[in-house]
């Protein structure tokens, strides 16, 4: 049975990606990589690897309530 976080009806959550522009400096990337379109869940956990070893690292996201994401790495800045 999946956990339900807040209350029925609660909007779910938006998925957020900040590129690391250097000197402390970060800009937000979320929608064009894909990252942060919305997806119906609310995310928890997140772990970059590279599943398909690729030499690129994809992102996993564990969220409920539905089952987790994978967002594979399209090796330009984009995830599907």
């Amino acid at each position: 049975m999946p956990v339900i976080c807040g209350p029925r009806g609660l909007p779910s959550g938006r998925s957020f990606l900040f590129h690391n522009d250097g000197k402390g400096k970060f800009s937000d990337v979320s929608m064009a990589s894909g990252i942060g379109k919305p997806t119906g869940c609310y995310g928890f956990t997140v772990l970059a690897t590279d599943y398909d070893n690729d030499g690129y690292p994809d992102l996993y996201m564990s969220c409920v309530p539905r089952l987790s994401l994978l967002y594979h790495n399209q090796k330009n800045g984009t995830f599907e």
